[in-house]
């Protein structure tokens, strides 16, 4: 049994087998990506844990503990020698105190390699919040709604370039209708975890692309430090025709449910209007989807234009294509 710093696991993850011990809640809230999660004190115990804590201090908390789970030590080693079946784990809790140790001792009784992050979990977010805000050499992709930057994004993934995909990240396409048939959001926490695996992956010393995007994402936020970092750096403005982008969301969002279609775009209204709103939505009614998908795109343009507007871009590329396109033709016009 041994100490490991946060450093050794980093680099060794994806390797290293890594076993969190805090609660499913803690767990839930934001974890090392890859972990396994098997408790020594579920949501129930630490919660009455913590109540004795804060009654009777430490010692009559500690010993509560052991009441709660000491039975269950036979089947907590059995459940985590079925999650690792070689014998070998890096285990932490939130500060790599008494919850790592006591686990940590069981399995090094029970034969096995046993590791023990120096910090907890507390050190790993330590880390990742200085990771997230590392400087970066940002190329932003923009666009009109339909444009499709997502999916430049991820063909110049294809050509070898090096990409943050941030709505894919975060779950959510980062306008009214983006987390429609997306996967539940994470937590804001477990959102700045994913960001960190991806940045601990890239080469500082090439470019980055990554999409425009507000600072939040649906329900994520990016931070201060990286947000800025995208607002200054080169910006490549994509154009396809009005046509070919009105195409695009027919086929996206075209097929969805009308009642579901509505609900979004009546979530508009403070920003469409009355009058406005009235007239998209008996396009819908109508089955009129061309038309209600090309009312859209007039408010999305508008709110873009403004937006752009307001911003002060230091160094812009407009690339203009008659039709869809690929990263490799992309590449041509930014590698001239």
């Amino acid at each position: 049994m041994h100490i490991i710093e946060i450093e050794e696991l980093i680099l060794s993850l994806g390797t290293k087998q890594v076993l969190d011990v805090r609660s499913e809640g803690e767990f839930e809230q934001g974890h090392i990506p890859g972990a396994v999660n098997i408790p020594l004190l579920n949501n129930e115990n630490r919660r009455l844990v913590g109540i004795c804590y804060k009654e009777k201090g430490n010692e009559s908390a500690v010993l509560l503990g052991y009441e709660l789970v000491g039975g269950q030590f036979s089947l907590l080693i059995r459940n985590i020698r079925h999650q690792f079946p070689n014998k070998k784990v890096t285990l932490h809790c939130w500060r790599g105190g008494l919850r790592s140790r006591i686990v940590a001792q069981l399995l090094d009784n029970a034969g096995f390699d046993v590791s023990i992050l120096k910090g907890g979990y507390k050190s790993y977010r330590h880390w990742v919040l200085n990771k997230i805000d590392q400087p970066l050499n940002i190329k932003i992709i923009g666009g009109l709604t339909g444009s499709g930057k997502t999916e430049l994004l991820h063909q110049l993934q294809h050509e070898g370039e090096q990409i943050i995909d941030l709505e894919g990240l975060a779950h959510h396409k980062g306008s009214t209708f983006g987390g429609i048939n997306q996967k539940p959001q994470p937590t804001q926490e477990q959102f700045e975890n994913e960001l960190a695996r991806v940045i601990q992956g890239l080469n500082l010393a090439q470019r980055v692309w990554v999409e425009d995007e507000s600072r939040r994402i649906g329900n994520n936020c990016l931070s201060e430090a990286l947000w800025n970092q995208m607002r200054e750096a080169e910006f490549c403005e994509i154009s396809l025709p009005d046509n070919i982008r009105l195409k695009r969301i027919i086929n996206e969002y075209g097929n969805l449910p009308k009642d579901l279609l509505m609900e979004r775009t009546s979530s508009l209204k403070k920003r469409l209007g009355d009058k406005h709103l009235k007239e998209i939505l008996q396009y819908l009614s109508e089955g009129n989807i061309t038309a209600w998908a090309a009312a859209l795109l007039q408010y999305y343009d508008k709110n873009y234009r403004f937006g752009q507007s307001k911003r002060e871009i230091k160094s812009k590329m407009k690339i203009e294509m008659e039709e869809e396109w690929s990263g490799k033709q992309f590449l041509k016009y930014v590698n001239p």
